[in-house]
């Protein structure tokens, strides 16, 4: 083995330890770095209150629905190492009794007609 190959040896074995170290204190799963969310939402903080809101379908309101909002959902999620969507699932029209969340306008939805997601699954950026 030469020099090249152990500082690479080296290089890989402390990045693999800080991930492991990550994980386990971030909800990813370990073994794919992959995490599901099952009625996601987003902490909304106004003033000197804080209220959660599902997700709404769109990140704008009424476009850029499904996958757009889905990424920005998992980038936001992801922190500094980012993530990417894998997929997702809608429920419709829970407005009314969930009010959603539009991440692009920073605008709640309260109507019935809002549609949110039932999941969203996102995959760490690890490279």
């Amino acid at each position: 083995m030469t020099n090249g190959s152990r500082s690479e040896v080296t290089y890989y074995t402390i990045r693999l330890l800080f991930l492991s170290f990550l994980f386990s204190f971030s909800g990813w799963s370990q073994a794919e770095a992959v995490r599901e969310y099952i009625d996601p939402t987003i902490e909304v903080v106004s003033g000197s209150s804080k209220k959660l809101y599902r997700v709404d379908w769109c990140l704008h309101w009424a476009r850029d629905c499904g996958q757009p909002a889905a990424d920005a959902f998992c980038r936001r999620m992801g922190g500094k190492m980012g993530a990417t969507v894998v997929s997702w699932t809608q429920e419709k029209n829970i407005g009314s009794q969930s009010h959603t969340y539009v991440m692009g306008d920073k605008k709640v939805c309260r109507e019935a007609f809002c549609d949110g997601f039932r999941t969203i699954t996102c995959k760490l950026g690890l490279e």
